[in-house]
């Protein structure tokens, strides 16, 4: 389905760009060569992208949320998303699925949450926001630069999320980690298939599930 759906849409985009002209043959170039290979991808690669995809929009609405409900909403105009490189393991396959990535965040009915309260000088929609339409939003390329892979081994962030991972499959699919699961529970809540946690100033003991 996201694969078709996908392709529709850039398909779109190539006939768009080559009906307006000369000027717009690179933009309509690079939709089609990235038409090429999106086609091209296994359904496992489609499922690994679409699913990250999805995980991004999800956080970033979150951390919109969150913020703004507790009062540091003016931060998000720092906010990035690092993923680990070896998730997706090519240059041009980074660089193409970032500009799928787009494709996703402008055409899911869910959207960017928008708080009413803000003006347009609040720092997230003058970072990221380069229009915004009735139901829908532009991002500027500032967005897209925000979101990277990184080792795990100098991002602490990342390790976090590997072992939140790690916990979450154990007790899932091995029904192991039962009591460290728990524990992880208290610290999070969950929304749908994702998992997000609440890191504080207030230490905690979680023990290690490896022992």
């Amino acid at each position: 389905m996201q694969r078709k759906l996908t392709i529709e849409h850039l398909k779109t985009g190539i006939e768009t760009y080559l009906k307006k002209g000369k000027e717009y043959k690179k933009i309509a170039n690079q939709y089609t060569n990235m038409f090429d290979w999106w086609k091209n991808q296994s359904k496992q690669n489609i499922l690994k992208m679409t699913v990250l995809g999805r995980t991004i929009l999800d956080s970033l609405n979150h951390a919109i949320c969150y913020s703004a409900i507790h009062g540091f909403d003016s931060e998000l105009e720092y906010l990035q998303f690092k993923i680990d490189k070896d998730f997706i393991d090519q240059e041009a396959k980074k660089t193409n699925w970032k500009e799928i990535l787009r494709n996703q965040l402008w055409n899911r009915r869910q959207g960017i949450t928008r708080i009413s309260e803000w003006d347009k000088n609040h720092p997230f929609l003058k970072t990221f926001v380069e229009k915004e339409m009735e139901d829908k939003m532009i991002f500027k390329n500032e967005l897209k630069k925000r979101i990277n892979f990184y080792s795990s081994h100098n991002n602490f962030e990342i390790r976090i999320a590997d072992i939140v991972a790690t916990i979450n499959r154990r007790y899932i699919v091995k029904k192991e980690c039962n009591l460290v699961f728990k524990k992880l529970r208290l610290s999070s809540f969950s929304r749908g298939l994702y998992n997000h946690l609440i890191l504080t100033m207030t230490p905690d003991t979680i023990y290690n599930p490896f022992d």
